[in-house]
């Protein structure tokens, strides 16, 4: 023993002698610690699924066993390779006093609960992020913004926007998953049926007047103003918006952005400088007040206006436009049209289901009797005479989103009831020069195959609401 034991110190004597002092073999108890501490990062590495990202794109280490953040990533890896998994575009973690949390997955517009976390590990998950993503985490009230990347093993890299916000007893955190993924869509990709895309494509040629977009929130109404703005070549015409936040640059456009906290006088009073450049098409993000619908009174027969408002369809977005101008005369006469829409999902075509309507249900929805198949969800496929999740949707039945659209577009005889204030005499005008509305526009999407009745239903139950 005593023969093997010098064995070892001279070989460890000739060792040091020829390596990095990093790389010397110590009796000191700091050096084994660090030697464990190496291992367990390189185990945590090796088992890890998810990376947070640098700015250059390169990986940042996963924390080891014994870091204070393990947890939070372990937890994190498990909700992104689920919403990856089934192309989420959105996860919300909130925190309400000690122990109330909820963890929620935005899947194509449908929350799916997630196993919720205690509140340590619910906090612990939210300042993680909140690092990362170069935000203050002693602040726990108020509202930051912030960006950020990951990268997921076989589900690709992502571009992360990162919202938190609290009270004294609340803190939430909201992470978008590629937000700006569906902004720069064409305006014959959005989902208008073809009368419509010709409708507007009319409309956008004249160029004059106002086009609202009228939506809920997250109901596409962005992808939209950006899709009728970029029918307008920057290079023969002066093209300029003003937006709470630009989310899609545009090349050749002049693009501004409200300053964060602006109140009302302060917006359009930048607006009205703004017109004051004579722009031949001006893109405003969402209208909040009637200060905003004043200066555009005035200016809507020189140029086009789209402009957003959080309406739920066609007709309330008319009577609150009408309302904000404070003259019915003066809103119908810079008024052209009004887009209002809703998302709906589109069935899963690896598992979606064909089958015969029954003849009094198509009734009920105004088709015609004897129509050709519709489909229905279903989430499973047959393998083998069994029932197996569909590898696609993973079971939800659906994957992805199409906008379903109600395009009112007005005539001078449509603008003179506006001014006499007759809004039932103008919904029978309209409807006589065959304008959509949206459940028909719906119906559309089931019959070509894409949605389903299920899936309308609960759309236009939720506009109802």
């Amino acid at each position: 023993m005593a023969l093997l034991g010098a064995e070892f110190v001279g070989y460890g004597l000739f060792r040091n002698s020829r390596v990095s002092p990093e790389n010397r073999w110590s009796l000191r108890l700091d050096s084994f610690r660090r030697k464990v501490v190496e291992a367990q990062a390189a185990r945590a590495q090796a088992a890890a699924a998810l990376w947070l990202c640098q700015p250059d794109g390169s990986r940042m280490e996963v924390p080891a066993s014994d870091s204070p953040q393990r947890a939070a990533h372990a937890r994190w890896q498990e909700v992104f390779e689920y919403a990856l998994a089934r192309h989420g575009d959105r996860i919300d973690l909130a925190v309400a006093g000690a122990e109330q949390t909820a963890l929620v997955v935005h899947v194509d517009g449908v929350k799916y609960a997630q196993p919720k976390p205690d509140g340590r590990l619910a906090v612990s998950m939210i300042d993680y992020f909140k690092g990362h993503a170069g935000l203050d985490v002693a602040d726990r009230r108020r509202r930051q913004i912030g960006q950020a990347r990951i990268e997921a093993e076989g589900l690709g890299t992502h571009r992360l926007k990162i919202v938190t916000s609290g009270s004294t007893r609340d803190l939430s955190l909201s992470v978008r998953i590629d937000p700006n993924k569906h902004l720069g869509m064409a305006l014959d990709k959005i989902g208008l049926v073809p009368a419509q895309l010709e409708q507007m494509q009319a409309l956008i040629a004249a160029c004059k007047g106002v086009v609202l977009v009228a939506c809920p929130a997250d109901e596409g109404m962005t992808t939209t103003l950006y899709a009728l703005l970029q029918q307008h070549d920057p290079y023969t015409q002066s093209v300029a918006t003003l937006e709470d936040e630009i989310e899609l640059e545009i090349e050749g456009m002049n693009q501004y952005a409200q300053e964060p906290g602006a109140d009302a006088a302060a917006i359009a009073n930048r607006l009205t400088v703004l017109l004051r450049s004579d722009p031949n098409v001006l893109m405003l993000s969402r209208i909040t007040d009637a200060q905003m619908v004043k200066p555009l009174l005035g200016s809507a027969a020189e140029m086009r206006c789209y402009a957003g408002l959080r309406m739920g369809d066609s007709f309330q977005a008319l009577k609150a436009w009408i309302k904000l101008a404070g003259d019915p005369q003066q809103a119908g006469g810079a008024l052209t049209a009004i887009v209002s829409q809703r998302l709906v999902r589109r069935l899963c075509p690896t598992c979606r289901i064909g089958f015969k309507p029954d003849p009094a249900a198509l009734k009920k929805l105004n088709l015609p009797a004897g129509g050709g198949t519709l489909f229905k969800p279903s989430g499973r496929i047959e393998v083998k005479g069994k029932a197996v999740l569909c590898p696609t949707c993973l079971g939800l039945a659906y994957q992805g989103r199409v906008g379903v659209f109600e395009l009112m577009v007005l005539d001078d005889a449509a603008r003179a009831l506006i001014a006499d204030a007759k809004l039932d005499q103008l919904r029978t005008h309209l409807r006589k020069n065959k304008m959509k509305l949206m459940p028909e526009a719906a119906l559309d999407k089931v019959v070509a195959g894409v949605t389903s009745i299920a899936e309308i239903t609960r759309v236009m139950a939720e506009k109802k609401a």
